[in-house]
């Protein structure tokens, strides 16, 4: 994915950049969720999976789906002969654990730095202790370019 951005007129030093973040790597504020929970659209609608039986991957795959998965499917032949499974919607899609929703009880984390986009990534970050503090320099940060913004107009 490319990004269009417009250059800004100041310099990176010159910004400020602030963030609320809840990192996916922190382990308290995501947690494994059901296909219901993240209304899962294998879920919601079923899907369907084709494996190829004449290698080892495909029969183990297929095999697994109709002794060990526990899932409700229709089995049938493509054209090509290759083995579908059309599972119904309301179960447990095969990438189930791989779900995950936002843990609300673990508060977001909210920092900022000196720099935009174009600083380098590995300036550590202020860590606040909460909004208060956060928001009080974002609003101290605005007040300072509101009034150098009225300073050269005038």
């Amino acid at each position: 994915m490319t990004l269009n951005r417009i250059e800004p007129g100041l310099p990176p030093t010159a910004m400020q950049t602030f963030a609320v973040a809840a990192p996916l790597t922190s382990g308290r504020h995501w947690r494994k969720a059901s296909c219901r929970e993240v209304d899962c659209h294998h879920w919601r609608e079923g899907w369907a999976t084709v494996f190829d039986e004449t290698n080892d991957t495909g029969r183990g795959r297929a095999q697994y789906v109709r002794n060990v998965s526990g899932r409700r499917f229709r089995e049938s032949r493509t054209e090509a002969g290759l083995t579908r499974f059309d599972f119904s919607p309301g179960q447990t899609c095969f990438a189930s654990g791989d779900h995950t929703i936002r843990n609300e009880d673990a508060p977001p984390i909210y920092l900022s730095r000196g720099g935009d986009w174009r600083t380098d990534r590995d300036v550590r970050p202020t860590v606040h202790s909460g909004p208060d503090p956060w928001l009080d320099q974002l609003h101290t940060n605005l007040e300072r370019v509101v009034t150098r913004l009225e300073n050269t107009r005038e």
